[in-house]
């Protein structure tokens, strides 16, 4: 694993916001939206070179 900090931290994050929205999905998935927003960054940033091929070609089809 690449980053182990980053999906210990959405695991313990995760966890947390079960206890809190054990009956509420909607909220559940609205409150993981910041980390999900942060991480997608940094991703984009870091491997961001990988996928430019890919969404080329798929811009294409």
């Amino acid at each position: 694993m690449e980053h182990p900090e980053a999906a210990k931290e959405y695991s313990d994050l995760k966890r947390r916001l079960k206890e809190k929205y054990e009956y509420n999905r909607d909220a559940y998935t609205n409150a993981k939206e910041e980390f999900i927003s942060i991480y997608s960054e940094k991703a984009k940033l870091q491997y961001g070179e990988r996928y430019k091929t890919r969404i080329k070609k798929m811009e294409i089809n």
